[in-house]
């Protein structure tokens, strides 16, 4: 129906907020977020993308290069690219470890028919989910609208994810030179599964850790010391892995004594060096994160779908 890109444009411009998609390692995710009573609209252009894109070579080639400028972007933010890095270090040659972008000799080779079945494969009714949080206007036209659409769908995927294992590297120890004015760093460990009850803990720990303005990282690495301009620490769940990571970019000068504070703080919580005021103040800050959180209609559609796609 909408057989250009300005033609998206166009029709997207007439009642948007926010338009976009996003790629990482084990999803794809298209959204709009709009008021209410363009909610028939912005159904039919995305699903018209998604259902019915044509995929004309012109087009895929003129792309291409876009998505390899967009390479070459993140290669030149230290942020990304360390990022990016590491999670070659860590998972190794696998598709656990290979980056959602890289490598630009792929993006060249990609055809027009790889593309269209790669949505034959992956995108049936066994595998996507909609979601929407809105303010209810004409809830059944909506469902039926849907439904509709879903029947054009085929019923099952036909590709499976590969089989997770662990590889973690031989080396403890990565570096990858390219020149800044700061070291970036990234120190990571393994976890556990991510459907483990654990993780409620873990995101206890991490906000102890990091979270928020009073906790340690922030209070004794970067006011304390003066040590940096941005450390965080977080982790990583999905339903194959599990993976706690710090970041930071540190002065060079003196890199290593920077890591060292680092790790001190770790081997203090190691030891359960936790006062009893300060995990409860963890739990009531997530208590009133999430309340602030579902505020939001774009939040709260997110928290859902990943929910019932990934667990």
């Amino acid at each position: 129906k909408y057989q250009t890109p300005k033609a998206v444009a166009e029709a997207v411009d007439s009642f948007w907020w926010e338009f976009n998609a996003f790629t990482w390692d084990t999803y794809a995710w298209y959204y709009v977020k709009s008021a209410p009573e363009f909610a028939w609209k912005w159904i039919d252009v995305l699903w018209d993308m998604i259902m019915d894109a044509q995929f004309p070579q012109e087009e895929m080639e003129r792309e291409k290069w876009v998505v390899i400028q967009e390479i070459k972007m993140y290669d030149d933010e230290p942020m990304a690219l360390v990022g990016d890095k590491w999670q070659e270090y860590f998972y190794w040659n696998n598709s656990y470890g290979w980056t959602t972008l890289w490598p630009v000799e792929n993006i060249k080779n990609f055809t027009r028919q790889d593309l269209l079945d790669h949505k034959s494969n992956l995108y049936t009714k066994d595998n996507l989910i909609v979601i929407i949080a809105w303010k209810i206007l004409d809830k059944k036209s909506i469902e039926d609208q849907i439904t509709t659409i879903f029947a054009e769908l085929p019923e099952k995927r036909k590709i499976q994810k590969p089989e997770f294992k662990w590889n973690l590297p031989i080396s403890h120890e990565e570096k990858f030179v390219k020149w800044t004015a700061q070291n970036h760093l990234i120190i990571a460990a393994k976890w556990f599964d991510g459907n483990d009850d654990k993780r409620y803990s873990a995101w206890l720990l991490t906000t102890i850790l990091w979270w928020n303005m009073s906790s340690r990282l922030f209070q004794n690495i970067r006011e304390k010391e003066w040590l940096c301009y941005y450390i965080s620490a977080s982790h990583h769940a999905s339903p194959h892995d599990w993976v706690f990571s710090i970041r930071a970019w540190l002065e060079k000068d003196r890199f290593d004594y920077w890591i060292g504070k680092i790790m001190w703080e770790l081997k203090k919580i190691s030891t359960w060096d936790i006062t009893k005021e300060e995990f409860e103040k963890a739990i009531w800050f997530n208590i009133w994160q999430y309340q602030m959180w579902i505020e939001s209609s774009g939040e709260m559609a997110i928290f859902a779908w990943k929910q019932y796609l990934l667990y």
